[in-house]
């Protein structure tokens, strides 16, 4: 089995536990900014019809 038994998964203060920063929350700042960034691009486009 895969996960969820005791012991499974990486060390405490294991450095490798998580390989890329998808989940930091500079990350999802980004993210959350690019989408507004867009959606007001979005909303001024719909303006000029």
């Amino acid at each position: 089995m895969h996960g969820g038994a005791p012991g499974s998964g990486a060390r405490t203060g294991n450095q490798n536990a998580r390989t890329h920063g998808l989940f930091t929350s500079d990350a999802i700042a980004e993210r959350n900014q690019i989408q507004a960034v867009l959606g007001d691009a979005w909303k001024w486009l719909q303006t000029m019809k």
